[in-house]
């Protein structure tokens, strides 16, 4: 780490009397540091956290912070992202709250990270896409705010439920099951059930010898239990379709198995 000390002459203007000081070359203003300096944070900003950098070159964090957000301002008025064939909208939960995410699939890169779902702010957004009649796909999960933004601006656009938020619903039903049976179970019982939820969560063959032992003691106990996993495992098995008309078939037969 190195610190260079420079004497620097100040100047009064005999016009207005004003003071002030050249220009240092290779220096930027307002952060006191060289370019050179100024571009490594800038850089390292992106990849690494603020303390992580300030650390590295002896700045303080507020500093390397105001860099970045210098930084991410400019990007954010002057980059624009081509917009995608395939959409994807999604959400992350961040800070207490949703935050709507949007990328492109194809490319698998991240477009933008929005403050909120709400569907004013989605469809702002969507409005705002250059050539947005581009987009032919949109993957999404089930939130209906999503839906109705995009059917309200890219009405050309086929909506796709995203794999993931179908085949949880099947998750979750089978977890309301167990659930239900916990209460009538012994307390030493419900722990352990309670424990042993993650193998009946797996697939049937990624389960390992040792799991398949401990899956077939509560499903033998509990005809209930058995009844919705094989369930839950028809329900991911439609996935395993290759065609579009075996994966209808599949979907048929899952339906016709369902008790009345």
């Amino acid at each position: 780490r190195v610190t260079l000390w420079v004497v620097r002459r100040r100047y009064t203007c005999r016009a207005c009397k004003t003071t002030f000081r050249p220009q240092l070359p290779e220096m930027v203003d307002g952060f006191r540091m060289t370019l050179r300096l100024h571009e490594y944070v800038e850089k390292e900003s992106f990849n690494h956290p603020y303390t992580f950098v300030a650390a590295q070159t002896g700045l303080d964090e507020k500093t390397v912070r105001d860099i970045f957000n210098a930084r991410a301002e400019f990007l954010g008025r002057w980059h624009r992202f081509e917009t995608p064939r395939i959409l994807g909208i999604d959400e992350l939960y961040l800070n207490k709250r949703y935050r709507c995410i949007l990328t492109n699939i194809e490319e698998r890169t991240l477009l933008d990270l929005l403050a909120t779902r709400r569907q004013d702010v989605v469809t702002n957004y969507l409005m705002k896409l250059k050539d947005r009649q581009k987009v032919e796909i949109v993957s999404m999960d089930m939130w209906n705010p999503y839906r109705a933004a995009v059917k309200a601006v890219l009405p050309q656009a086929r909506i796709v439920v995203d794999k993931f938020h179908v085949v949880r619903m099947a998750n979750d039903a089978l977890e309301r099951v167990r659930k239900g049976l916990r209460k009538e179970l012994k307390p030493s019982q419900s722990r352990t059930l309670k424990g042993d939820r993650k193998i009946l969560l797996k697939r049937a063959h990624e389960v390992s010898d040792r799991e398949r032992l401990i899956m077939e003691t509560w499903t033998g106990a509990f005809p209930q239990l058995l009844a919705a996993y094989e369930h839950k495992e028809r329900f991911y098995g439609i996935w395993d379709a290759t065609t579009r008309l075996q994966a209808e078939a599949a979907l048929d037969e899952w339906i016709a198995t369902i008790p009345k």
